[in-house]
């Protein structure tokens, strides 16, 4: 999916702004705190309802605004064009697909699929299991249609199974019956995580030794954490966790506890890597994973860059950037200055952010 047409109101410090960007590269320079991570900003609430900036709302709208409204033109690959948009506000969340009301924002984020790669990336190597897990869904929900519907009943039978463990007061079979229920579904969502993963780390040795290199010829493997003892069902491992579970007052196994375990020369990444090889090997993490979504159907997705060279020399950061620029992916990456690269100008779209207008350079 490529946007052909950008239009965003109200959002931060951006009043109105109306933009045709490249299909390839788009790079956005301006002074900090001019709105270039607003521009990205708004394109993350399209794709996916919510700001990577920021839990609330509340800030991103415009001050003495009530709403911010963000839509585009999208164009598939196969050459159709559909329309999109979102308006945020308090208590205020309207979408629409192709000129009609969607009800829900995995409607809009299928036909817009959105990675984003920002300085707090680097927990995907560095931070708890949540953003991993974050990572393995993120992937799974574009690349399996009925992953969704896998999670979304889990936390519905996660959440009646901890009701009853906080409740104290309730009929054994009861319990056993939500637990049956509960492991069923994990079974099953762990299933498609173990069947994604091996899908996606045999592209990432495929395609990530030249990658790699950039990083003194890491060697980089992963294991999986399912939540749960190998050598158990999920049922079997939640009669035996019983007692602490009723202590607790939730589930403590499953699914939801799983991680994506990942070695660096024998040690875990998080232990060994520098902060400037870890935000390499989250970026290539990231990369390798819209690639294989492009391999595996077919769908490319749009990549928004903020702040690429913090953290990172220069000599990375100009590689990355020049990566970035030849693939078959979309891609808006905000600096304060376009000088990175000898070629920057090469197959690269230049907007100019200034207090909140964004002009083409």
């Amino acid at each position: 999916m490529k946007i052909k047409l950008l239009r965003i109101d109200n959002c931060r410090i951006i009043s109105h702004c109306s933009i045709e960007p490249s299909a390839k590269f788009n790079l956005i320079s301006g002074p900090n705190g001019s709105g270039k991570s607003s521009l990205l900003e708004a394109i993350s609430i399209l794709g996916t309802g919510r700001s990577f900036r920021s839990k609330s709302v509340i800030p991103i709208v415009k001050k003495e605004c009530d709403s911010l409204i963000v839509s585009a033109t999208i164009e598939e690959s196969r050459g159709f064009l559909h329309s999109i948009g979102i308006e945020r506000g308090k208590n205020v969340q309207k979408l629409h697909l192709n000129h009609n009301p969607a009800q829900k924002l995995s409607q809009v984020a299928e036909y817009l699929p959105i990675q984003i790669i920002t300085p707090e990336s680097i927990d995907l190597v560095l931070g708890a299991p949540k953003g991993r897990r974050s990572f393995i869904d993120w992937g799974l929900f574009h690349v399996e249609p009925q992953y969704l519907l896998l999670t979304q009943k889990y936390q519905k039978l996660i959440k009646q199974r901890n009701a009853l463990l906080r409740g104290k007061v309730y009929e054994d079979s009861e319990l056993d019956y939500w637990t049956q229920e509960l492991a069923k579904i994990g079974e099953e969502i762990n299933q498609c995580r173990e069947g994604y993963l091996d899908e996606l780390l045999e592209h990432f040795s495929n395609v990530a030794t030249d990658l790699l290199n950039m990083i003194n010829n890491l060697s980089v493997s992963f294991e999986f954490k399912r939540g749960w003892k190998r050598s158990n069902t999920l049922y079997q491992s939640l009669c035996e966790n019983l007692q602490r579970d009723k202590t607790v007052g939730y589930t403590s196994m499953g699914p939801h506890e799983a991680d994506l375990i990942i070695i660096a020369d024998r040690a875990r990444a998080r232990q060994h890597l520098s902060r400037g090889q870890a935000k390499l090997l989250s970026i290539f993490l990231y990369l390798v994973q819209i690639s294989h979504l492009n391999q595996k159907r077919g769908k490319r997705a749009v990549v928004l860059v903020d702040d690429l060279f913090s953290e990172l020399d220069n000599d990375n950061a100009v590689a990355i950037y020049d990566y970035l620029k030849e693939s078959d992916h979309q891609v808006f990456c905000t600096a304060v200055t376009i000088e990175y690269s000898s070629n920057s100008c090469d197959k690269a779209k230049m907007f100019h952010v200034e207090h909140g207008n964004i002009t083409p350079v």
